[in-house]
């Protein structure tokens, strides 16, 4: 009050659609008076304190005053995360808040989040994702206090940070190796991707040929342009979270190249009747043992030992005479077959016949 007072001042309040509620008074020091009012949660909005008093001469004074009952808790809304999921880097975490705040915090995993922006009832808060957050679904928790200081919070789980580059495993190719043909090459991936991943073979671009969930298979046209030997193959791609994930390998083989036979030899190098044995060397792992012949007839498989082969024949009084083909035929893992024609041979069948030319001499006198 202005002055010293008759008595304590009349103080009531009224609440937006609340009845008049008086409010009791003391003297607090000096002039200065004081009152406890208990705020009606029910009548929220503008209330109206009306101040009367009488000083010591009797005369007459009052006074209204206003201020704004607010009970209600604040209410936050989620509008995005960007990007989701989030890889290493920074992650915005746009919300609106239902009225003014005083104060608002954004945590996510329970580290704090810088405010970058607001406009308005809209909030953006920024979130320096790192390689040490825990991957999958993140907790965001939003909370603050609006002007009256009420409390409001909300948490949220939808958020996904992925800091792990995809991998590639499991390869599989058929053939393998392989020649002039296509190959089909099959590999997993760790989780799903943005796109599918880009495969190459020496450089080469495959084709997509199917997926099947994280699984996937290309198509790669091997032709005799390509390297022969460890092809270097190629595969990358990024995952929902832009991570970048690359693989390398050099298993797959391509040999374009047909079988060839050496050390070709006959024991014995002259054959009568009865049995020969034929050895050779391979060039490289086969298929199968290689079909032999000797001039077009069959011969019997013995051994083998790594690359080189042993074979039967059996001559016979119906061989030809003479110096003997033998024929190899054989086929090598990536499906090349390759043919050796040799003679290291002669078939000889036909016993010597001997003539008495003379004796001498005759007759003959001891």
């Amino acid at each position: 009050a202005s002055e010293a007072l008759n008595g304590a001042p009349v103080i009531s309040i009224t609440q937006n659609g609340g009845s008049v509620v008086p409010v009791p008074v003391s003297l607090d020091t000096g002039n200065t008076y004081k009152g406890m009012y208990y705020v009606v949660a029910a009548y929220e909005g503008k209330a109206v304190v009306n101040v009367s008093g009488t000083d010591r001469a009797g005369n007459s004074g009052s006074s209204v005053a206003y201020f704004s009952v607010d009970t209600t808790l604040p209410e936050f809304r989620l509008i995005s995360f960007d990007p989701n999921p989030a890889k290493a880097g920074n992650v915005n975490v746009a919300f609106k808040v239902s009225e003014d705040m005083a104060d608002v915090a954004v945590n996510v995993n329970g580290n704090s989040a810088a405010l970058s922006a607001t406009t308005n009832d809209r909030y953006t808060f920024t979130y320096q994702v790192s390689v040490s957050d825990k991957q999958g679904s993140a907790t965001v928790a939003i909370s603050g206090h609006d002007l009256a200081g009420n409390s409001g919070s909300i948490a949220d789980t939808s958020l996904i940070i992925d800091t792990i580059d995809p991998e590639f495993s499991n390869f599989t190719y058929s053939p393998n190796p392989a020649a002039n043909d296509p190959v089909i090459i099959s590999f997993a991936v760790s989780e799903t991707l943005l796109e599918d991943p880009a495969l190459t073979i020496n450089g080469k671009s495959a084709a997509l040929l199917s997926k099947n969930g994280n699984r996937y298979s290309y198509r790669y046209i091997v032709t005799a342009t390509d390297s022969e030997g460890p092809a270097a193959l190629s595969v990358s791609g990024n995952d929902l979270a832009n991570n970048l994930g690359a693989q390398s390998a050099s298993d797959f083989i391509i040999d374009l190249t047909p079988p060839s036979f050496s050390l070709v030899a006959v024991d014995p190098a002259i054959a009568k009747q009865g049995e020969a044995r034929i050895s050779f060397r391979a060039s490289e792992v086969l298929l199968s043992p290689p079909l032999v012949s000797v001039n077009g007839r069959s011969t019997v498989y013995i051994s083998q030992t790594g690359n080189d082969y042993i074979y039967s024949y059996a001559v016979s009084a119906s061989d030809t005479q003479g110096a003997a083909t033998v024929k190899i035929f054989g086929t090598d893992l990536a499906n090349n077959s390759g043919t050796q024609l040799e003679t290291p041979f002669s078939i000889d069948t036909v016993s010597p016949s001997v003539t008495v030319s003379g004796i001498n001499p005759n007759p003959f006198t001891p």
